[in-house]
């Protein structure tokens, strides 16, 4: 899903480009578009005709979201970008504006998923025995999605309050954090097939080595490797506008759906598919270690006889 977001992202970004010198005229059919659907223009008309060779925009223009997306250019001079500009306070172009209902329900649940991860931190943090390979990996996941979801609460609820740029620092910390979390599941992932594969408990520190400083600096440097050509891109001109992260502009994470498609769908993409494969490859050590323990388990009541 999230490489078919990226693919999607990019064909968007290039419609984007298409429109950014659209006329005059063609803005005001998109407004009329928008205030009624059933006064778009007909099939001689140079948009319509475009739009009837390109099925996603079709998709787009029937949910009443494809003119926010086409208007998200960098180019202050089109005509589309004035009037996206101009409609951005109704509810048609605000695409948070569904979401932002269920904001106070999303804080609640982030405060009480923010508060059991508090007390799993204080018991690993406390009990010895919990504080093996396994336990310390869980620790530095739960730390992880607490920054996490301190950043998003203090997001949805003082969003219009805060400094442009404190919300772009949290906007960072946030990215950051979130790839933190994935490079941690994508360890925790491995380990657990390594316990299985040599056939080690996760629970026994007497057993296994630590291993743990070698998947932080794993875990810690992957991040740092992916997060900062963002925070590169962000502060310098070396990339256009619509390829920078953006962060802060809107909200206080990434900005446009190309951003979010090139810094965060595509890497965890591609850590997700790692843990599919690592998981399949446990399930596979799992089937072979049950397969011999039943041959063993056979040759042995075979001697007895």
């Amino acid at each position: 899903m999230a490489i078919t977001m990226f693919l999607d992202s990019i064909y968007l970004n290039w419609v984007q480009r298409r429109f950014q010198n659209v006329s005059a005229d063609a803005a005001r059919l998109l407004r009329e578009a928008n205030q009624d659907p059933a006064t778009l223009p007909n099939q001689s008309s140079p948009l319509n005709a475009y739009l009837s060779r390109n099925p996603v925009l079709q998709l787009l223009q029937r949910n009443s979201t494809w003119l926010s997306l086409l208007g998200n250019s960098s180019g202050e001079s089109s005509g589309v970008s004035r009037y996206a500009n101009n409609s951005r306070g109704s509810a048609a172009f605000d695409a948070d504006v569904g979401v932002r209902d269920y904001y106070p329900y999303i804080v609640i649940a982030m405060a009480l998923s923010l508060m059991f991860l508090v007390l799993i931190c204080a018991a690993y943090c406390v009990l010895p025995e919990l504080r093996n390979t396994h336990g310390k990996n869980l620790l530095s996941l739960s730390s992880c999605f607490m920054v996490l979801y301190v950043g998003f609460i203090v997001d949805f609820t003082l969003r219009s309050r805060i400094p442009q740029r404190l919300c772009q620092a949290l906007a960072v910390v946030q990215h950051t954090s979130f790839l933190a979390v994935f490079f941690w599941t994508n360890v925790m992932a491995f380990d657990v097939w390594q316990a299985i594969v040599t056939l080690r408990p996760l629970a026994n520190p007497r057993i296994r080595q630590d291993h743990y400083w070698q998947y932080a600096a794993y875990a810690w440097t992957a991040t740092v490797v992916v997060s900062a050509p963002a925070l590169l891109f962000q502060f310098t001109d070396l990339v256009p506008h619509e390829y920078r992260p953006r962060f802060g502009e809107k909200k206080c994470w990434l900005s446009g759906y190309l951003a979010y498609a090139l810094y965060f769908n595509l890497p965890v993409g591609i850590i997700l598919l790692c843990n599919v494969v690592i998981f399949g490859m446990t399930a596979w050590a799992l089937y072979r270690a049950k397969t011999l323990q039943k041959v063993t388990l056979q040759a042995e009541q075979q001697k007895q006889m």
